[in-house]
C-alpha cells in the first residue's frame, strides 16, 4: 500500500509544475485543495487496507455483553442497559483514531513518503487535517450504525442525536490527533500497533467506556473526568437519555433541551481543549524524516 499507492498522493496534492514565467507556478495549491485531494487519496487507501477494515468491527465486542446481561433498573426508569450501552460509541473512536493514524503515518515516514510530501509542497495541516478528516466521517458513519443496535438492544430512541453525534465527533478527532502524536516516539508500524494500545485501553479503562466512574472514588472520578474521552461518554449517555447525566448515577435527572445543552458546555470545553492541545503538539513534534535529528 505504502510504496505504490502514496506517491500518487504526493504528485496530487503537491502544486502542478508549471512555466517559472507565469504567477501560477509561484503559486501553490491552497490548503484546502490540498485537504480535499489527501482525504478523498485516504478513504481510497483504507478500503484497501485490509487491517484497518478490522478496526471498524473491533469496537462491535463491547457490544456482546450486553446481549446476555440481565438490565436493572439503576433509578427510576432508567435500565442499566439504557446508562451503559451509549458509552460504548465511543470505542468506535478510540480505536480507530489511536491505531490507524498512527500505523499508517509511522509507515509512510519510513518509506519516505512524508518528506516527498513536504519537499513537494504539501502543507502538515492538510495531511494532518486529512486524516482527522477520514477518521471523523468512518466514525460517525459506523457511529450511526452501532446506534442503531444499540437503539434495538435497548429498545429505546436516543432522545437527543445530536449531542450524541457532536460527543462522538470531539473525540474522534481528539483520538486521531492523539494517534498522530505516537507516531514520533515509535520506529515502524508494527511498534504503532502495539503501542497505540496502551492508550486505547487506558481510555477506555479510565473514560468510563469498560467501567462507569461512578464506581470509582469520587476525587478519582472528577480527575478522570477531565480526559478527553470522560466528557464525551456523558454526553453520549446525556443525549441517549435525554437526562442529565453529566455526574454521578445518584444525581441523574430527566432534563429538558436547553438544560442538557447548557449542563453539557463544560464537556465540549474539555473536548475542545484537548483538540487544541493536540493539535498544537501535532504540528510541533510530529516526524516527517525516519532520521531523527
Amino acid at each position: 500500500m505504502t510504496h505504490t499507492l502514496i506517491p500518487d498522493t504526493a504528485r496530487e496534492a503537491a502544486p502542478a509544475p508549471a512555466d517559472p514565467a507565469t504567477p501560477e507556478a509561484r503559486r501553490p495549491s491552497g490548503l484546502f485543495q490540498q485537504v480535499s485531494v489527501l482525504a478523498r487519496t485516504e478513504f481510497r487507501l483504507f478500503l484497501r487496507y485490509k487491517t484497518a477494515l478490522m478496526y471498524l468491527a473491533l469496537p462491535g465486542a463491547f457490544l456482546l455483553p450486553f446481549a446476555v446481561m440481565e438490565p436493572t433498573e439503576l433509578v427510576p426508569g432508567v435500565l442499566s442497559v439504557h446508562y451503559l450501552l451509549p458509552g460504548t460509541l465511543v470505542a468506535i473512536a478510540t480505536t480507530l483514531g489511536l491505531v490507524h493514524p498512527a500505523n499508517v503515518l509511522t509507515m509512510r515516514r519510513e518509506a519516505l513518503v512524508l518528506k516527498r510530501l513536504r519537499v513537494s509542497g504539501v502543507r502538515p495541516a492538510a495531511v494532518h487535517t486529512s486524516m482527522v478528516a477520514l477518521v471523523t466521517l468512518l466514525c460517525l458513519v459506523v457511529g450511526a450504525v452501532f446506534l442503531a443496535l444499540v437503539g434495538v438492544m435497548a429498545d429505546r430512541l436516543p432522545a437527543d442525536p445530536v449531542m450524541m453525534a457532536l460527543g462522538l465527533l470531539l473525540s474522534s478527532v481528539s483520538m486521531a490527533l492523539l494517534g498522530t502524536l505516537i507516531s514520533p516516539l515509535v520506529r515502524n508500524g508494527e511498534t504503532a500497533q502495539m503501542v497505540s494500545m496502551v492508550p486505547m485501553l487506558g481510555m477506555l479503562v479510565l473514560g468510563g467506556v469498560m467501567i462507569p466512574l461512578d464506581v470509582m472514588p469520587d476525587s478519582l472520578a472528577t480527575v478522570l473526568r477531565f480526559l478527553p474521552i470522560a466528557p464525551a461518554v456523558d454526553m453520549l449517555r446525556s443525549g441517549f437519555l435525554g437526562a442529565d447525566a453529566f455526574g454521578s448515577i445518584q444525581e441523574l435527572h430527566d432534563a429538558g433541551f436547553a438544560e442538557l445543552w447548557v449542563n453539557a458546555l463544560p464537556a465540549i470545553g474539555v473536548q475542545l481543549f484537548w483538540i487544541a492541545v493536540f493539535a498544537f503538539l501535532a504540528h510541533r513534534f510530529f516526524r516527517w524524516d525516519p532520521r531523527r535529528s
